[in-house]
């Protein structure tokens, strides 16, 4: 290989390392830059580095939940939809982005609400009031508002379903509204 040849390797080399670096030291600072653009790209190239599913850790749970939900309103409803199921499709093909904190936010409030709750077959015809529920209703007008079409006013109804080793049970929520 001739000098030139060594000179251009070696600035794309430096060019490489110094992308790489700064963005992972952006990426992992807590002193953002102010460019959207720069942090959105940022976060793409830094988020498999810094970023691990929690099955590393711990064993997979025994219990499994489901969170269905659907809109609409008097005799018009629409199909449900699995929160959980449409979540890990997109993260499944899209590691880079991950969606771990909506994933993360959906899969504990499931968790904390379907202890509150027990394992009972019930249908809400009004909201719990439990703090629990605050919490999983905040996730469902998230997704609503980042996944569905979403308008004030509307209502919608959800479906959590668990299942236990010999055990199946529904928790029916009615009559909820995205006010």
């Amino acid at each position: 290989m001739n000098n030139s040849g060594k000179r251009i390797l070696s600035f794309l080399l430096l060019a490489f390392l110094s992308f790489h670096f700064l963005c992972l030291i952006n990426y992992a600072s807590p002193l953002k830059s102010s460019s959207r653009c720069l942090n959105a790209i940022t976060a793409m190239y830094g988020y498999p580095y810094f970023h691990q599913q929690w099955t590393v850790f711990v064993p997979t749970p025994v219990k499994k939940f489901d969170l269905m939900i659907r809109n609409g309103s008097g005799n018009k409803w629409q199909h449900w939809t699995s929160i959980v199921n449409h979540l890990l499709k997109r993260r499944k093909y899209n590691l880079t982005l991950g969606r771990e904190t909506e994933i993360l936010l959906i899969t504990n409030s499931i968790n904390y609400v379907s202890h509150d709750l027990g394992e009972i077959n019930i249908v809400f015809k009004e909201k719990p009031d439990l703090q629990s529920f605050k919490v999983l209703e905040h996730a469902a007008k998230f997704y609503f508002r980042n996944f569905r079409c979403w308008k004030a006013g509307k209502e919608y109804e959800l479906l959590l379903i668990t299942h236990s080793p010999g055990k199946r049970t529904a928790c029916y929520f009615k009559n909820l509204s995205l006010l």
